[in-house]
Protein backbone atom coordinates (compact mmCIF):
# COMPACT_ATOMS: atom_id res chain seq x y z
CA UNK A 1 0.00 0.00 0.00
CA UNK A 2 3.26 2.39 -0.04
CA UNK A 3 2.38 3.69 -3.34
CA UNK A 4 -1.19 5.08 -2.17
CA UNK A 5 -3.67 3.04 -4.04
CA UNK A 6 -7.05 4.59 -3.85
CA UNK A 7 -10.24 3.24 -4.10
CA UNK A 8 -12.50 3.38 -7.39
CA UNK A 9 -12.86 6.58 -9.26
CA UNK A 10 -16.28 7.02 -7.66
CA UNK A 11 -15.98 5.07 -4.15
CA UNK A 12 -16.20 1.58 -2.15
CA UNK A 13 -19.85 0.99 -3.94
CA UNK A 14 -18.74 1.27 -6.99
CA UNK A 15 -15.99 -1.41 -7.00
CA UNK A 16 -16.10 -3.02 -3.20
CA UNK A 17 -12.62 -3.83 -1.90
CA UNK A 18 -11.04 -2.99 -4.86
CA UNK A 19 -7.91 -0.32 -5.01
CA UNK A 20 -6.45 1.16 -8.24
CA UNK A 21 -3.10 2.99 -9.21
CA UNK A 22 -2.35 5.61 -11.84
CA UNK A 23 -1.77 4.82 -15.06
CA UNK A 24 2.03 5.92 -14.46
CA UNK A 25 2.72 2.88 -13.11
CA UNK A 26 3.77 -0.58 -13.88
CA UNK A 27 3.95 -3.91 -11.69
CA UNK A 28 7.08 -4.27 -13.70
CA UNK A 29 8.61 -0.87 -12.22
CA UNK A 30 6.91 -1.45 -9.10
CA UNK A 31 8.60 -5.08 -8.51
CA UNK A 32 11.94 -3.63 -9.21
CA UNK A 33 11.65 -1.06 -6.51
CA UNK A 34 10.67 -3.85 -4.09
CA UNK A 35 13.80 -6.18 -5.60
CA UNK A 36 15.95 -3.08 -4.60
CA UNK A 37 14.45 -2.69 -1.00
CA UNK A 38 14.12 -6.11 -0.41
CA UNK A 39 16.90 -8.09 -2.51
CA UNK A 40 16.13 -10.13 -5.60
CA UNK A 41 15.58 -13.06 -3.62
CA UNK A 42 12.26 -12.21 -1.94
CA UNK A 43 10.23 -12.83 -4.07
CA UNK A 44 9.82 -14.11 -7.90
CA UNK A 45 7.98 -11.24 -10.20
CA UNK A 46 5.03 -13.98 -10.42
CA UNK A 47 4.44 -14.30 -6.96
CA UNK A 48 4.58 -10.04 -6.68
CA UNK A 49 1.70 -9.90 -9.36
CA UNK A 50 0.13 -12.68 -7.49
CA UNK A 51 0.11 -10.91 -4.46
CA UNK A 52 -1.39 -7.61 -5.85
CA UNK A 53 -4.25 -9.63 -6.86
CA UNK A 54 -5.11 -11.15 -3.79
CA UNK A 55 -4.91 -7.57 -2.32
CA UNK A 56 -7.08 -6.31 -5.31
CA UNK A 57 -4.57 -3.86 -6.40
CA UNK A 58 -5.24 -2.92 -10.09
CA UNK A 59 -3.11 0.08 -12.54
CA UNK A 60 -5.64 1.74 -14.46
CA UNK A 61 -6.15 0.97 -18.01
CA UNK A 62 -8.64 2.81 -19.88
CA UNK A 63 -11.21 1.20 -22.18
CA UNK A 64 -9.91 -2.39 -21.15
CA UNK A 65 -12.01 -2.88 -18.13
CA UNK A 66 -14.42 -6.32 -18.49
CA UNK A 67 -18.13 -6.77 -17.01
CA UNK A 68 -17.14 -9.35 -13.79
CA UNK A 69 -20.00 -10.69 -14.14
CA UNK A 70 -19.73 -11.65 -17.68
CA UNK A 71 -16.62 -12.84 -17.18
CA UNK A 72 -18.01 -15.18 -14.00
CA UNK A 73 -20.57 -16.58 -15.81
CA UNK A 74 -19.03 -17.73 -18.94
CA UNK A 75 -16.66 -19.25 -16.65
CA UNK A 76 -19.33 -20.86 -15.13
CA UNK A 77 -20.93 -21.87 -18.42
CA UNK A 78 -17.53 -23.59 -19.04
CA UNK A 79 -17.15 -25.25 -16.20
CA UNK A 80 -20.71 -27.01 -15.96
CA UNK A 81 -21.27 -27.02 -20.18
CA UNK A 82 -23.62 -24.66 -20.10
CA UNK A 83 -25.17 -22.33 -22.71
CA UNK A 84 -27.33 -19.21 -22.70
CA UNK A 85 -30.79 -21.40 -23.96
CA UNK A 86 -30.06 -24.35 -22.55
CA UNK A 87 -29.26 -23.67 -18.98
CA UNK A 88 -31.54 -20.76 -18.40
CA UNK A 89 -34.40 -22.64 -17.00
CA UNK A 90 -32.31 -24.63 -14.77
CA UNK A 91 -29.51 -22.62 -13.97
CA UNK A 92 -30.23 -19.52 -12.13
CA UNK A 93 -26.50 -18.05 -12.65
CA UNK A 94 -27.52 -18.55 -16.52
CA UNK A 95 -30.65 -17.12 -16.05
CA UNK A 96 -29.61 -13.96 -14.58
CA UNK A 97 -26.50 -13.50 -17.12
CA UNK A 98 -29.17 -13.51 -19.82
CA UNK A 99 -31.20 -10.85 -17.98
CA UNK A 100 -28.46 -8.87 -17.52
CA UNK A 101 -27.47 -8.97 -21.46
CA UNK A 102 -30.69 -7.72 -22.20
CA UNK A 103 -30.59 -4.69 -20.28
CA UNK A 104 -27.00 -4.40 -21.11
CA UNK A 105 -28.63 -4.31 -24.73
CA UNK A 106 -31.82 -2.28 -24.00
CA UNK A 107 -29.55 1.13 -22.40
CA UNK A 108 -26.70 0.61 -25.23
CA UNK A 109 -29.70 0.86 -28.16
CA UNK A 110 -31.35 3.76 -26.02
CA UNK A 111 -27.82 6.09 -25.39
CA UNK A 112 -27.17 5.81 -28.69
CA UNK A 113 -30.70 6.71 -30.29
CA UNK A 114 -30.67 9.55 -27.66
CA UNK A 115 -27.47 10.50 -30.07
CA UNK A 116 -28.80 9.92 -33.30
CA UNK A 117 -30.08 13.33 -33.57
CA UNK A 118 -29.60 16.79 -31.96
CA UNK A 119 -32.49 18.37 -30.85
CA UNK A 120 -32.92 22.07 -30.63
CA UNK A 121 -32.88 23.34 -26.55
CA UNK A 122 -32.08 19.44 -25.85
CA UNK A 123 -28.81 18.02 -24.94
CA UNK A 124 -27.42 14.52 -24.16
CA UNK A 125 -24.58 14.31 -22.24
CA UNK A 126 -22.30 11.37 -20.71
CA UNK A 127 -21.03 12.07 -17.32
CA UNK A 128 -17.90 9.83 -15.66
CA UNK A 129 -15.30 10.97 -13.05
CA UNK A 130 -12.20 9.92 -14.76
CA UNK A 131 -10.38 7.52 -12.33
CA UNK A 132 -6.67 7.57 -10.82
CA UNK A 133 -5.09 11.11 -11.48
CA UNK A 134 -2.13 11.90 -9.54
CA UNK A 135 0.02 14.81 -8.92
CA UNK A 136 2.50 15.29 -10.12
CA UNK A 137 2.78 13.49 -13.35
CA UNK A 138 6.89 13.04 -13.64
CA UNK A 139 7.56 9.78 -15.32
CA UNK A 140 10.78 8.33 -14.95
CA UNK A 141 11.74 9.70 -11.37
CA UNK A 142 10.85 6.68 -8.79
CA UNK A 143 11.07 9.03 -5.75
CA UNK A 144 8.01 11.01 -7.68
CA UNK A 145 5.88 7.74 -8.99
CA UNK A 146 6.23 5.32 -5.74
CA UNK A 147 4.89 8.67 -3.18
CA UNK A 148 1.86 9.27 -1.83
CA UNK A 149 1.01 11.76 -4.47
CA UNK A 150 -2.74 13.92 -4.64
CA UNK A 151 -5.01 13.33 -5.99
CA UNK A 152 -6.77 15.39 -8.72
CA UNK A 153 -10.08 14.94 -10.02
CA UNK A 154 -12.01 15.18 -13.46
CA UNK A 155 -15.90 15.13 -13.62
CA UNK A 156 -16.59 15.05 -17.20
CA UNK A 157 -19.79 15.93 -19.06
CA UNK A 158 -19.44 14.88 -22.55
CA UNK A 159 -21.70 15.49 -25.45
CA UNK A 160 -23.24 12.39 -26.88
CA UNK A 161 -23.60 11.27 -30.76
CA UNK A 162 -24.36 14.14 -32.81
CA UNK A 163 -24.79 16.74 -30.05
CA UNK A 164 -20.86 16.97 -30.14
CA UNK A 165 -21.32 19.05 -33.02
CA UNK A 166 -22.63 22.15 -31.09
CA UNK A 167 -21.26 21.47 -27.47
CA UNK A 168 -18.01 20.84 -25.79
CA UNK A 169 -16.76 18.36 -23.46
CA UNK A 170 -17.15 20.00 -19.83
CA UNK A 171 -14.87 18.95 -17.57
CA UNK A 172 -15.10 20.28 -13.88
CA UNK A 173 -11.94 19.49 -12.17
CA UNK A 174 -10.55 20.15 -8.62
CA UNK A 175 -7.18 18.46 -6.21
CA UNK A 176 -8.26 16.56 -2.86
CA UNK A 177 -7.21 19.58 -0.92
CA UNK A 178 -10.21 21.57 -1.91
CA UNK A 179 -12.69 18.43 -2.02
CA UNK A 180 -13.08 15.00 -2.12
CA UNK A 181 -15.23 12.95 -3.91
CA UNK A 182 -18.23 12.63 -1.80
CA UNK A 183 -22.19 12.31 -3.18
CA UNK A 184 -22.25 16.03 -2.63
CA UNK A 185 -19.19 16.94 -4.58
CA UNK A 186 -20.11 15.32 -6.98
CA UNK A 187 -23.66 17.04 -7.05
CA UNK A 188 -21.83 20.40 -6.49
CA UNK A 189 -20.64 19.50 -10.33
CA UNK A 190 -23.57 18.28 -12.04
CA UNK A 191 -25.29 22.07 -10.19
CA UNK A 192 -22.10 23.67 -12.26
CA UNK A 193 -23.02 22.21 -15.43
CA UNK A 194 -26.40 22.87 -15.44
CA UNK A 195 -26.71 26.56 -14.27
CA UNK A 196 -24.00 26.93 -17.21
CA UNK A 197 -26.94 24.94 -19.41
CA UNK A 198 -29.26 26.85 -17.35
CA UNK A 199 -31.19 28.11 -21.01
CA UNK A 200 -31.37 24.51 -22.46
CA UNK A 201 -35.68 22.75 -22.22
CA UNK A 202 -34.13 19.44 -22.21
CA UNK A 203 -30.95 17.82 -20.28
CA UNK A 204 -30.38 14.20 -20.37
CA UNK A 205 -27.21 12.57 -18.02
CA UNK A 206 -26.31 9.27 -19.31
CA UNK A 207 -23.92 7.77 -16.21
CA UNK A 208 -23.01 4.67 -14.39
CA UNK A 209 -24.57 2.58 -11.82
CA UNK A 210 -22.82 4.41 -9.06
CA UNK A 211 -25.27 4.23 -6.25
CA UNK A 212 -23.00 6.42 -3.61
CA UNK A 213 -23.10 9.75 -5.96
CA UNK A 214 -25.05 9.18 -9.55
CA UNK A 215 -27.63 7.42 -8.13
CA UNK A 216 -28.99 8.58 -4.98
CA UNK A 217 -32.34 9.93 -3.10
CA UNK A 218 -30.35 12.79 -1.91
CA UNK A 219 -29.19 14.20 -5.44
CA UNK A 220 -32.72 13.71 -6.43
CA UNK A 221 -34.19 15.68 -4.10
CA UNK A 222 -31.26 18.40 -5.27
CA UNK A 223 -32.01 18.65 -8.56
CA UNK A 224 -35.50 18.86 -8.13
CA UNK A 225 -35.15 22.27 -5.89
CA UNK A 226 -32.72 23.14 -9.03
CA UNK A 227 -35.15 22.72 -11.76
CA UNK A 228 -37.91 24.65 -9.80
CA UNK A 229 -35.71 27.85 -8.76
CA UNK A 230 -36.14 30.80 -11.20
CA UNK A 231 -32.58 30.46 -12.25
CA UNK A 232 -33.02 27.92 -14.37
CA UNK A 233 -35.15 27.72 -17.40
CA UNK A 234 -34.75 24.17 -18.14
CA UNK A 235 -38.00 22.25 -17.82
CA UNK A 236 -37.02 18.64 -17.74
CA UNK A 237 -33.73 16.91 -16.64
CA UNK A 238 -33.42 12.73 -17.60
CA UNK A 239 -31.11 10.62 -15.58
CA UNK A 240 -30.17 7.24 -17.61
CA UNK A 241 -28.42 4.51 -16.16
CA UNK A 242 -26.23 2.11 -18.14
CA UNK A 243 -26.15 -1.39 -16.92
CA UNK A 244 -23.39 -2.36 -14.29
CA UNK A 245 -19.94 -3.32 -16.29
CA UNK A 246 -21.40 -1.70 -20.00
CA UNK A 247 -20.92 1.83 -19.36
CA UNK A 248 -18.45 2.87 -22.60
CA UNK A 249 -19.13 5.86 -23.28
CA UNK A 250 -18.41 9.37 -24.86
CA UNK A 251 -16.96 10.30 -21.83
CA UNK A 252 -14.28 7.64 -21.82
CA UNK A 253 -13.18 8.48 -24.84
CA UNK A 254 -12.16 12.02 -23.62
CA UNK A 255 -10.50 10.18 -20.53
CA UNK A 256 -8.73 8.52 -23.01
CA UNK A 257 -7.47 11.33 -25.04
CA UNK A 258 -6.42 12.99 -21.63
CA UNK A 259 -4.07 10.16 -20.54
CA UNK A 260 -2.30 10.26 -23.86
CA UNK A 261 -2.21 14.40 -23.79
CA UNK A 262 -0.11 13.45 -19.78
CA UNK A 263 2.47 11.76 -21.52
CA UNK A 264 3.19 14.65 -23.55
CA UNK A 265 2.43 17.33 -21.06
CA UNK A 266 3.18 16.18 -17.87
CA UNK A 267 0.90 17.96 -15.25
CA UNK A 268 2.57 19.40 -12.12
CA UNK A 269 0.02 21.73 -10.43
CA UNK A 270 -3.57 21.49 -10.79
CA UNK A 271 -3.37 24.62 -13.72
CA UNK A 272 -1.28 22.19 -15.53
CA UNK A 273 -3.74 19.67 -15.28
CA UNK A 274 -6.58 21.65 -16.27
CA UNK A 275 -3.89 22.67 -19.39
CA UNK A 276 -4.19 19.14 -19.85
CA UNK A 277 -8.04 19.32 -20.09
CA UNK A 278 -8.02 21.90 -22.11
CA UNK A 279 -6.28 20.99 -25.16
CA UNK A 280 -7.23 17.10 -24.88
CA UNK A 281 -9.76 17.83 -27.78
CA UNK A 282 -10.03 20.22 -29.72
CA UNK A 283 -13.98 21.60 -27.68
CA UNK A 284 -13.32 21.40 -24.33
CA UNK A 285 -14.85 24.33 -21.45
CA UNK A 286 -13.14 23.52 -18.41
CA UNK A 287 -14.11 24.64 -14.65
CA UNK A 288 -11.43 24.75 -11.83
CA UNK A 289 -13.62 24.10 -8.67
CA UNK A 290 -13.00 26.01 -6.04
CA UNK A 291 -13.99 25.13 -2.18
CA UNK A 292 -16.68 28.09 -2.45
CA UNK A 293 -18.58 25.80 -5.18
CA UNK A 294 -19.06 22.87 -3.28
CA UNK A 295 -21.95 22.74 -0.57
CA UNK A 296 -23.84 20.45 1.77
CA UNK A 297 -27.45 19.89 0.99
CA UNK A 298 -30.15 20.50 3.92
CA UNK A 299 -32.96 19.09 2.22
CA UNK A 300 -32.65 15.36 2.94
CA UNK A 301 -35.00 12.04 3.24
CA UNK A 302 -34.71 9.81 5.75
CA UNK A 303 -34.77 6.15 5.45
CA UNK A 304 -37.95 6.69 8.08
CA UNK A 305 -39.54 8.90 5.11
CA UNK A 306 -38.49 6.45 2.41
CA UNK A 307 -40.30 3.26 4.34
CA UNK A 308 -43.09 5.23 4.56
CA UNK A 309 -43.44 5.73 0.99
CA UNK A 310 -46.05 3.07 -0.70
CA UNK A 311 -45.56 1.75 -2.87
CA UNK A 312 -41.77 2.46 -2.25
CA UNK A 313 -39.42 2.54 -5.03
CA UNK A 314 -36.38 0.72 -5.01
CA UNK A 315 -33.30 2.12 -6.95
CA UNK A 316 -31.10 -0.45 -7.57
CA UNK A 317 -33.74 -0.64 -10.28
CA UNK A 318 -34.33 2.38 -11.31
CA UNK A 319 -32.82 3.12 -14.75
CA UNK A 320 -34.44 6.38 -15.62
CA UNK A 321 -35.12 9.17 -13.62
CA UNK A 322 -37.52 12.19 -14.97
CA UNK A 323 -37.34 15.44 -13.12
CA UNK A 324 -39.62 18.03 -14.61
CA UNK A 325 -40.33 21.93 -13.49
CA UNK A 326 -43.75 22.86 -11.61
CA UNK A 327 -43.48 19.59 -10.28
CA UNK A 328 -41.88 18.58 -6.90
CA UNK A 329 -42.47 14.53 -7.28
CA UNK A 330 -40.04 12.11 -8.92
CA UNK A 331 -40.78 10.13 -11.83
CA UNK A 332 -39.10 6.77 -12.51
CA UNK A 333 -38.93 3.97 -14.60
CA UNK A 334 -37.13 -0.21 -14.53
CA UNK A 335 -37.14 0.31 -18.73
CA UNK A 336 -35.08 2.41 -21.21
CA UNK A 337 -37.83 1.31 -23.78
CA UNK A 338 -40.00 3.84 -25.59
CA UNK A 339 -43.02 4.44 -24.01
CA UNK A 340 -41.89 2.56 -20.72
CA UNK A 341 -44.60 3.42 -17.92
CA UNK A 342 -43.02 5.68 -15.22
CA UNK A 343 -44.32 5.86 -11.75
CA UNK A 344 -44.17 8.74 -9.65
CA UNK A 345 -42.82 9.19 -5.65
CA UNK A 346 -43.19 12.47 -3.67
CA UNK A 347 -39.29 12.07 -1.66
CA UNK A 348 -40.73 15.32 0.31
CA UNK A 349 -42.22 15.39 3.88
CA UNK A 350 -45.44 17.40 4.11
CA UNK A 351 -43.43 19.83 6.14
CA UNK A 352 -40.16 20.05 3.64
CA UNK A 353 -42.64 20.37 0.30
CA UNK A 354 -44.17 23.73 2.33
CA UNK A 355 -40.89 25.01 2.74
CA UNK A 356 -39.45 24.78 -0.74
CA UNK A 357 -42.36 25.22 -2.49
CA UNK A 358 -42.77 28.78 -1.13
CA UNK A 359 -42.05 31.55 -3.01
CA UNK A 360 -39.96 33.10 -0.68
CA UNK A 361 -37.86 29.78 -0.29
CA UNK A 362 -34.04 30.68 -2.35
CA UNK A 363 -32.33 27.39 -3.17
CA UNK A 364 -28.81 29.09 -2.79
CA UNK A 365 -29.70 30.11 0.45
CA UNK A 366 -30.15 27.17 1.65
CA UNK A 367 -27.29 25.10 0.85
CA UNK A 368 -24.33 24.60 3.09
CA UNK A 369 -21.54 26.32 0.59
CA UNK A 370 -17.90 25.38 2.24
CA UNK A 371 -16.07 27.85 3.72
CA UNK A 372 -12.82 26.42 3.75
CA UNK A 373 -10.86 23.82 1.64
CA UNK A 374 -10.85 20.37 2.95
CA UNK A 375 -7.53 19.85 2.88
CA UNK A 376 -4.61 17.78 3.14
CA UNK A 377 -2.88 15.96 6.27
CA UNK A 378 0.37 18.03 7.13
CA UNK A 379 2.33 14.97 7.82
CA UNK A 380 1.52 14.29 4.12
CA UNK A 381 2.45 17.33 2.84
CA UNK A 382 5.47 17.64 4.60
CA UNK A 383 6.65 14.38 3.12
CA UNK A 384 5.30 15.09 -0.58
CA UNK A 385 7.00 18.54 -0.85
CA UNK A 386 10.49 17.00 0.30
CA UNK A 387 10.25 14.67 -2.34
CA UNK A 388 9.08 16.94 -5.48
CA UNK A 389 10.49 20.33 -4.61
CA UNK A 390 14.10 18.80 -5.85
CA UNK A 391 13.01 18.19 -9.29
CA UNK A 392 10.00 20.66 -10.17
CA UNK A 393 10.92 24.25 -11.42
CA UNK A 394 10.55 27.09 -9.26
CA UNK A 395 7.77 28.70 -10.22
CA UNK A 396 5.37 25.58 -9.43
CA UNK A 397 6.50 25.32 -6.19
CA UNK A 398 4.05 28.01 -4.57
CA UNK A 399 1.09 25.77 -5.51
CA UNK A 400 2.56 23.21 -3.41
CA UNK A 401 3.84 25.91 -0.29
CA UNK A 402 0.20 26.80 -0.36
CA UNK A 403 -1.36 23.58 -0.12
CA UNK A 404 -4.89 23.74 2.60
CA UNK A 405 -3.59 21.55 5.41
CA UNK A 406 -5.61 19.52 8.51
CA UNK A 407 -4.64 17.86 11.38
CA UNK A 408 -6.44 14.61 10.32
CA UNK A 409 -6.04 12.06 7.51
CA UNK A 410 -9.39 11.15 5.40
CA UNK A 411 -10.37 7.34 4.97
CA UNK A 412 -11.04 5.71 1.71
CA UNK A 413 -15.03 6.49 1.82
CA UNK A 414 -13.89 10.29 2.65
CA UNK A 415 -11.78 10.83 -0.46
Amino acid sequence: MSYGPTVSHYRREHAPNRYYLPSDLSATDMYKDFQSIHGDTAATYVLYCKKMREMKISLVKLGKEECELCVTTIQHQKNMGHTDTIATEICSTCSSYNEHKRIAEMCRVAYRSDGETALPDTLVLAVDLQKVIQLPRIEGLKSIIFSQRLLAFNQTFAPAGKYTKSFPVVACTWDESTAGRSANDITSTFQKVILHYSKMKKITFWMDNCAAQNKNWNLFLHLILLVNCKEVEVQEITLKYFETGHTFMAADSYHAAVEKKMKTKAPVTIDDFKDVLECAEKNVTVFQMHHQDFFETRQQISQYALKNIHPRPYMDKMKQVVIQKGSYALKYGDSLNMGAVLGSVMLFTKKQLKVVSSTSFDLFQDLHFKQLPRGIELKRKTALLKVIFPVIEEDKKEYWKTLAEKETSDTDEDK
